[in-house]
């Protein structure tokens, strides 16, 4: 004879099984359940943004850097990246400009790899992006002076990746 509590996890178990092999129902349901709870849902989550503001922030950047491919990235993390390059970008060592209209430094990656370089301004990011996709001699032409900067951004940040990345809290320094 089974306990209240053995039947209740053997339910549960039984449950769990059948939603396992029945993806397609429980796609459905859950589907049904948000259209008729959308509303609420928006509203709990529009609180939680704004009794934890940072935490939100933090969870949509996180997001966008695994659409983009780089995985394993927190947030600790580029703050660790923007206390080690002083909040500039690592070519044209302009500071990054936080405000109503300014952004944070983008975090740059190797789209090869997907492992992440540097922090770089929106401008700079853009024209590594384009002479990545088009070349030296693309369509896009970037001025001689970005060219050698971004070269020795690029050697720099090959030799981080050599010996353990670029963050400083996370892992200890190589010996």
């Amino acid at each position: 004879m089974l306990t209240d509590d053995e039947r209740k996890e053997r339910n549960r178990l039984s449950c769990k099984k059948w939603r396992e092999n029945n993806p397609e129902y429980n796609r459905e349901r859950q589907a049904k359940w948000y259209a008729a709870n959308r509303n609420d849902v928006i509203s709990r989550a529009r609180q939680w943004q704004a009794s934890n503001p940072e935490r939100a922030n933090a969870l949509i950047r996180e997001g966008k850097w695994r659409k983009q491919g780089i995985t394993g990235m927190t947030m600790e993390q580029y703050q660790d990246m923007v206390m080690v390059c002083s909040a500039v970008c690592e070519i044209c060592q302009k500071p990054s400009i936080k405000g109503a209209k300014g952004r944070a430094l983008d975090l740059d990656h190797d789209h090869a790899t997907n492992e992440a370089r540097g922090l770089l301004c929106l401008p700079c990011n853009r024209k590594l992006g384009r002479i990545d996709k088009h070349g030296l001699f693309g369509p896009h032409k970037c001025p001689h002076n970005f060219v050698v900067k971004a070269f020795i951004y690029l050697l720099h940040a090959k030799v981080r990746q050599g010996v353990g990345g670029f963050w400083v809290s996370s892992a200890p320094a190589p010996q």
